[in-house]
């Protein structure tokens, strides 16, 4: 891992070795590329065009590094979530040097499991953050769950503009602000109140 600049993996193809550069940052998108990278090689290509392709990938709205506001960094992931997502994001988050503050919103569609997925990040988050502001019904299970685990930095919302304001009033410059939750929450729109 390289945090924010990429991930750097190790891949093994019988008896040969590669070094590969991921152009993702954290553990996402690493099963991704070794996938993509095994489809490449099926299909012909050379180590070297894999690794070009693999450090060229980036994802709007994944893991993406914004200026924010007065000097905030914003660590944009407001696409999509899910239980696995949202692990991988707050991992990386927990490396990065500085103060931590989440938002994150409700994973949908996750069937029977939705109550426990949600108490569980907020568990998790609990061990990573300084300050966690959910937005949604269900985030409200991660308020819960991280106060619960000792956070006692918790601030459950209904509404991203809140979200924002919440982050920006518990945030100085150099804190980081990660913003995820699942496409239907339209978090995009605290990030877009964050990076001004």
């Amino acid at each position: 891992m390289r945090g924010l600049l990429g991930t750097d993996l190790w891949v093994r193809a019988g008896n040969d070795n590669r070094r590969l550069r991921l152009g993702l940052a954290g553990r996402p998108g690493l099963y991704a590329a070794l996938a993509a990278a095994a489809v490449g090689r099926v299909f012909g290509l050379d180590w070297g065009e894999v690794g070009r392709g693999l450090v060229k990938v980036s994802v709007d709205q994944r893991l993406a590094v914004r200026p924010g506001i007065g000097g905030r960094r914003v660590l944009d992931d407001s696409y999509n979530s899910s239980p696995a997502s949202l692990a991988g994001a707050l991992e990386l988050l927990g490396q990065l040097p500085g103060r931590r503050v989440a938002i994150l919103g409700d994973m949908l569609e996750l069937g029977p499991i939705e109550a426990e997925a949600h108490r569980e990040a907020g568990r998790l988050a609990a061990h990573v953050v300084n300050v966690l502001i959910t937005v949604g019904e269900r985030a409200a299970l991660m308020a819960e769950a991280a106060r619960a685990a000792g956070l006692s930095a918790v601030y459950p919302t209904s509404d991203p503009a809140e979200a924002a304001a919440i982050a920006r009033a518990e945030t100085r410059p150099g804190d980081w602000i990660l913003v995820k939750a699942s496409r239907g929450l339209r978090l995009e729109r605290a990030v877009e109140l964050l990076v001004g």
